[in-house]
Order: C-alpha cells, then sequence, then structure tokens
C-alpha cells in the first residue's frame, strides 16, 4: 500500500487510508475506541494529559523536543522556551496555561529539569520514562486502529526498538505540529469534546455503547460517567447538555438513562477520527523510512531536505486530511 505524504494529507490526498463508508475503517474506529477507553477509565493521569485537545498537544510538544535534541547543537534544546515557540499560535493553549501544564508534569513525576550539559545556565525539560511509557501506549491505541484498517500485522521487528521509534513517531509529529492545530479548528463540531476535560472519554462511551443500538440509542448515567472519566456528574452533565444545544444528540430521560445521538455526531467523529490516523500513519511510515535510510547509511543521520517531495514546506494553511469520501452514508461506517 502507497505511504502518503504529510504535505497529501494536508491536502486531503491521502488515497491509502480507508474512507469513512469503508468496513475496514469501522473497524479500525472500534478498535481506537476499545483502546482508549481502556486506556484513560478510571485513570486521571492519562485522561488528563490526553483527552483535552490542548493538554494532548502539549504532551506531544514536550515529547517532540525531546526527541530531537541533538547535545551540541544549542537550538534544539527543548527548554520552557522553545515549549512556548512551538505552541505561541495555538489558540487552546495560552502562555499561564501551558506554564501550569508544565508545573503539573514536574509533579507527578512525568518531566525533570535539569541542567543542560553544554551551558549550565540553561535548564532543559526533559520526560521521565513514566510519560515515555505511558505515550508509547497511548500511540500503540492508533497504532493498533492503523493495522485494522490495513487488514494485516507489521511485524514487530520491522519497526525497530520500540523505544527508539516511538520517540522517531514523535520527532516527525513534532516537525508538522501547525497541522494539528489547523485540524482542531476544522473539527468545529467535536470541539464541544476536545476542549473539555475528559470529554473524547465521554463521546466515545456514548458511542460505544450505541453501537449496539444501530448507532442512535445510547445511555449514559452520569455518575458513572464521571466516575470512569475521572471528573464531577455536573461536569458530565454539562457536556452532554452542550452537546445536545449544538444539534448532536438528545437527552430523552434525565440524568443520562436515554441519550439519542445524531448522526451528525458520528460524522464528525469519523472524519475527525480518519483525519488523527492518517496523520499518525503518515508519521509513523515516515519515522520508519527515516530509520532504515539511517542504516543503510551506515549509521550516518540523513537531513530533513532529503526526502524529496515529502519535505517540501507544508502547507498549514490547508486543513489535514480533507475527507474525500461521498457523503456520510451509515452511522455504522458501512454502505447501506
Amino acid at each position: 500500500m502507497a505511504v502518503s505524504s504529510i504535505r497529501e494529507i494536508s491536502l486531503g490526498r491521502d488515497r491509502g487510508f480507508p474512507i469513512v463508508s469503508e468496513a475496514s475503517y469501522a473497524r479500525a474506529r472500534s478498535t481506537f475506541i476499545e483502546g482508549l477507553i481502556g486506556f484513560c477509565a478510571r485513570r486521571a493521569h492519562a485522561s488528563r494529559l490526553y483527552l483535552e485537545i490542548g493538554r494532548c498537544v502539549s504532551t506531544a510538544a514536550v515529547l517532540g523536543l525531546h526527541a530531537g535534541l541533538e547535545d551540541k547543537n544549542r537550538a534544539t534544546w527543548p527548554t520552557l522556551s522553545r515549549l512556548h515557540a512551538a505552541l505561541g499560535d495555538f489558540r487552546f493553549i495560552s502562555r499561564n496555561r501551558l506554564d501550569s501544564y508544565v508545573a503539573y508534569l514536574e509533579r507527578y513525576g512525568f518531566i525533570e529539569k535539569r541542567r543542560s550539559s553544554g551551558d549550565r545556565r540553561v535548564t532543559l525539560i526533559t520526560p521521565t520514562e513514566r510519560l515515555i511509557l505511558l505515550d508509547a501506549a497511548f500511540l500503540g491505541i492508533l497504532e493498533a486502529a492503523v493495522r485494522v484498517s490495513e487488514d494485516r500485522e507489521i511485524e514487530p521487528e520491522a519497526r525497530g526498538p520500540r523505544p527508539a521509534h516511538h520517540l522517531a513517531i514523535r520527532r516527525e509529529m513534532m516537525r508538522h505540529l501547525g497541522l494539528l492545530h489547523r485540524a482542531a479548528r476544522r473539527h468545529r463540531k467535536m470541539t464541544i469534546f476536545l476542549e473539555r476535560d475528559s470529554g473524547c472519554l465521554i463521546l466515545f462511551l456514548l458511542l460505544q455503547a450505541a453501537e449496539g443500538s444501530e448507532g442512535l440509542d445510547t445511555s449514559l448515567r452520569y455518575d458513572l460517567g464521571a466516575e470512569i472519566a475521572s471528573v464531577s456528574r455536573t461536569h458530565v452533565r454539562m457536556l452532554i447538555e452542550d452537546a445536545e444545544r449544538a444539534g448532536l444528540l438528545t437527552i430523552l430521560e434525565p440524568g443520562g438513562r436515554h441519550i439519542r445521538l445524531s448522526p451528525r455526531l458520528w460524522q464528525a467523529t469519523d472524519v475527525w477520527l480518519r483525519d488523527s490516523l492518517s496523520f499518525y500513519r503518515a508519521c509513523e511510515r515516515r519515522a520508519l523510512a527515516a530509520r532504515g535510510r539511517r542504516e543503510t547509511a551506515g549509521g550516518i543521520a540523513t537531513t530533513a531536505g532529503s526526502e524529496g517531495d515529502d519535505d517540501a514546506p507544508v502547507d498549514d494553511a490547508t486543513p489535514l486530511g480533507r475527507c474525500r469520501s461521498a457523503p456520510y452514508v451509515s452511522v455504522m461506517g458501512t454502505r447501506p
């Protein structure tokens, strides 16, 4: 299967990834939803790091800067100022909020600050093993969904050492961080869930429960949702009520006992998730290809400009992964 470049994704030309109406995509979606629920349910830190768009992108930036570190190249040092510069254009991450999040990561052992060996005046932000292992598990959910969509297994040895490959993927994502910002702005219907603590977990709990009823009728008691998502009952109630006002669902019985999802919610989720999986797929394969080139060159790393059209400047003003499929045809992702 051909590998799409980051540019092709940004222009909506990811011809290799299943469109939303294909059964393989439906399987990938179920795999992702099940994996994310298992990863975040009743795990407050995992939910906090990955289930709100601002903190999720900030986590990616911390790891991406670390992955690109070259001790002898001062411009690559992962400092707080570089983190601010990388995320300065993201409307959902203010400077004060980023400082608070970095303090949170340090307080709970996800990062540590250390002096640079090249200049003791400079403090570097370094992810701990705890964060690296957690992030590898998170990317593993995306990886599993992509493998299911392709109906094939990729042998572990083909990916190289997991820790190195994981950070190589984060390095690729860091190079195209602007696309994530554009994608988040594009998926306006999803912002109700993306910009709220554990919003995506609440969404996926609703979708998973609805799969047994033709994708429409579901239930999620507010107290149960709060327990699973590590938030308050009021938080869950307000989130679902906001989604109702946006026309994404209808509350038929109080307390979340009966909720009817709109096909618009499934469609918005599908377009967003397809974009996310396409982006991961391209970054993962580019990271693998780069490793292969380094091995072929005898361990000498290739430069960023040696990859042809893939490395031409990416047009960040173009929405990521514009869906080329026909209009949405089924809430379960299959043709009628």
